[in-house]
């Protein structure tokens, strides 16, 4: 939120010597949490159909999503995490600024999220969840995408996510949806990337 904050030095002899007023905005912390547990997201992508679907993937650094929507890990020795949410708006070019809440009655609809938490290369455990009910509230100031999620997993469980930054765009042409069971099926490439 914004914030005024006012600030006043004194002397010395501790008399008032100046004051001002400067007004700060603070942000929430760019991360998912479920179960109090909570995970950082760090960077995001945008995939856009040829409808007006639009996929929304943020990840931590660990991870990198190619432009094939393939998956690579930069360290196999840190965890990832991946958040996958599918919106749906009137505008075909633009993700649109405003509510998206599952209801399915409004133009703005959240259709989905499936979300990889914790995963381990090695070992190919991750924990999985899927939601299909919730809200998100997207704002964009020049490029920059500010997204504040609420949902509850098909479990029952809530989840909240924040995240405030760049959103590399990639076009997918070649079919309706981003073939998610594929992408979130933790079939990385072994290929390094740098």
């Amino acid at each position: 939120g914004n914030y005024t904050v006012k600030l006043i030095a004194f002397s010395k002899n501790k008399r008032k010597s100046d004051n001002i007023s400067e007004s700060i905005k603070i942000f929430k912390k760019k991360e998912i949490k479920i179960n109090n547990i909570s995970y950082p997201l760090d960077k995001g992508y945008i995939v856009s159909h040829t409808g007006a679907d639009f996929d929304i993937i943020l990840v931590n650094t660990n991870i990198y999503i190619s432009s094939k929507l393939s998956v690579y890990v930069y360290d196999r020795t840190k965890s990832g995490q991946i958040l996958l949410m599918t919106l749906n708006c009137g505008d075909v070019n633009n993700l649109e600024e405003g509510t998206y809440t599952s209801s399915g009655t409004e133009v703005r609809t959240f259709i989905g999220s499936y979300m990889l938490l914790d995963i381990n290369y090695f070992s190919g455990d991750y924990l999985y969840y899927e939601s299909y009910n919730g809200t998100v509230e997207v704002k964009l100031t020049g490029v920059t995408y500010e997204f504040d999620i609420n949902m509850t997993t098909t479990a029952g469980e809530n989840v909240s996510a924040y995240y405030l930054g760049h959103l590399k765009n990639y076009h997918n042409k070649s079919q309706k949806e981003t073939n998610i069971k594929e992408l979130l099926n933790f079939q990385f490439n072994k290929e390094k990337m740098y």
